[in-house]
């Protein structure tokens, strides 16, 4: 319940469009509260609905709550056709009504539920959600034949470089994704050493550019191991702030970027403009305590 409040402001100051999709984790930490319970990542709202009003805006709740709203009217008029007549008794191998109710029912257990926690954010659930709903969908053609659409030659040349389309679309960006996780997998490994492993977040970072996260972990052993002290302790420094500075440009929500790029600057005596990289950290973050004690 404490992190409601906190959506709720956030979707107000993004009233129309939202913050865009799975920012609410970053955006929540200017809003967070000056509470001791609050301190940790939420990543979720728990709560689908004020979740999809902070991430999408109310048009895009808009749309998601118009699916809905149809979805059920068509399974209120289905029903009369998909039911057995009560004087019917012969024996009959149809399971339309027993479908239908029983997959109504347990979507809206799962509408009712996601009103306290993130069920469609789990892609288990989400995934039987929309299956469930395509099997009750495709029940609604017993009501009317609208619904029944023949697809000649043209028009199935135009689904198949569509459907082709989007494969090739998937499969490339499934292949990015592959070599981006072998290379973290790999910095991941606990006999690698510091140098290995910053290479092969660079490798990870070479196959998907814009996530944010690498950077940060690059310029995070490279600090780390300035801070060791030694004679390249003021190289290693230097070469940390261009990957904090790229993570600001990926994320410029990411506190954590401007608080470590203040910590580098400062270790190597340039105090002033350490200061304003702390104070740009404290304003993303007013109220986390780690912020505020580094500060």
């Amino acid at each position: 319940l404490r992190l409601w409040e906190p959506a709720r402001q956030i979707w107000q100051d993004n009233f129309w469009w939202g913050v865009g999709p799975a920012h609410f984790d970053y955006r929540f930490r200017q809003y967070r509260p000056a509470d001791d319970q609050l301190q940790n990542r939420p990543v979720h709202v728990h709560n689908d609905y004020l979740n999809t009003l902070v991430d999408w805006g109310t048009v895009g709740a808009a749309l998601v709550a118009v699916i809905w709203i149809v979805f059920y009217w068509e399974v209120f008029r289905t029903w009369k056709f998909v039911q057995r007549s009560p004087n019917d008794l012969t024996t009959k191998r149809s399971n339309k009504t027993s479908l239908v109710v029983g997959a109504s029912l347990g979507l809206l257990a799962i509408l009712i539920h996601s009103a306290f926690d993130f069920n469609m954010h789990i892609p288990a659930n989400a995934i039987l959600a929309v299956t469930l709903m395509a099997l009750v969908t495709g029940h609604f053609r017993f009501a009317t034949e609208r619904y029944w659409v023949t697809l000649h030659w043209p028009l199935r040349i135009v689904v198949l470089l569509v459907l082709f389309a989007a494969g090739g679309y998937l499969g490339a960006q499934t292949w990015r994704q592959t070599k981006e996780l072998y290379w973290l997998g790999r910095a991941a490994e606990s006999n690698v050493s510091d140098s290995k492993r910053v290479r092969a977040l660079e490798n990870a970072m070479a196959a998907e550019p814009m996530n944010a996260e690498t950077p940060h972990q690059i310029a995070e052993l490279l600090r780390l191991r300035s801070w060791e002290g030694g004679r390249t302790y003021r190289d290693l420094a230097k070469a940390a702030l261009p990957y904090y500075r790229r993570g600001m440009e990926l994320n410029p929500y990411n506190p954590y970027n401007s608080l470590r790029y203040g910590m580098c600057l400062d270790w190597l005596d340039d105090h002033d403009q350490a200061a304003e990289y702390f104070e740009k950290a404290r304003k993303l973050d007013p109220n986390n305590y780690y912020i505020l004690a580094n500060v």
